[in-house]
């Protein structure tokens, strides 16, 4: 959490990176150096009061000029910080679509079913914290009775650059010989050691035995508040799994 010095600096400069504040603490430089050269003027007539004038306005000038290096000089620390923060970020790379385990039929499964599990590998150069791991799923209209077991993780755990969790998504335990036609979303929230965030949503289909990956977002925010660009379609998920929309799916056969 930022603390209160860190958003007075970063309000004060998202106020300087305006126009309209420069030419205003532009104008009042001026203003206060006409001042000072009239009031001069007249409590002692003769060429002081228009030196007074000059003096306070370079006066004013040069501390404009201060301020605008100390400003830039911030901007090119905090671009240097945030581009080192990119190339050490814990990038994570998970599979398109969820490894099957084919559960066998039972008394407690008559129809049998699969068990899906998820890898998620830490591809960048430093650890990244799992903070928890969401799934949710939608079933098609009119699609045949199953039951579903999520594979929901909250336990925080470290990912260590070059390591491989394997997480397991949903067990899904048939009700009929056919199998059912699922939705699927899983949501990786995650940590850095800098104090960043990052966010991998996946949505799969899962129709016919055979596992489809659909779209796939992932948005990061860096300790600067800095957020890389994401698609449209995270800012404005609501929590509920979307329906039988797909893009571009790739198949799976079953194993």
């Amino acid at each position: 959490m930022p603390t209160w010095n860190e958003r007075a600096a970063q309000a004060l400069e998202e106020a300087m990176g305006r126009l309209g504040t420069w030419v205003a603490l532009g104008l009042l430089v001026l203003v206060a150096a006409l001042i000072a050269g009239i009031g001069t003027h007249k409590a002692s007539p003769g060429p002081s009061g228009l030196a007074a004038g000059i003096s306070l306005f370079v006066l004013g000038a040069t501390l404009l000029a201060v301020l605008w290096y100390s400003l830039e000089t911030r901007r090119l620390v905090r671009t240097q910080r945030d581009a080192a923060e990119i190339t050490d970020h814990p990038w994570l790379h998970v599979a398109g679509w969820p490894a099957e385990h084919p559960l066998d039929a039972d008394a407690a499964i008559p129809f049998g079913g699969v068990e899906a599990r998820l890898p998620i590998q830490n591809v960048g150069r430093t650890p990244a914290l799992l903070r928890d791991i969401s799934v949710r799923y939608d079933h098609q209209p009119d699609s045949k009775d199953c039951q579903v077991m999520r594979g929901s993780d909250a336990n925080p755990r470290v990912l260590a650059p070059g390591q491989q969790f394997v997480t397991k998504v949903v067990e899904i335990r048939f009700g009929e010989p056919e199998p059912p036609t699922l939705y699927v979303e899983v949501s990786i929230r995650y940590q850095t050691i800098h104090g960043g965030t990052g966010r991998v949503v996946l949505r799969f289909r899962y129709a016919d035995r055979i596992w489809k990956s659909r779209d796939t977002d992932y948005d990061c925010t860096l300790s600067s508040g800095l957020t890389l660009p994401r698609p449209e379609s995270v800012a404005g998920m609501n929590g509920v799994c979307r329906g039988p929309r797909q893009r571009g799916g790739v198949g799976r056969a079953p194993g």
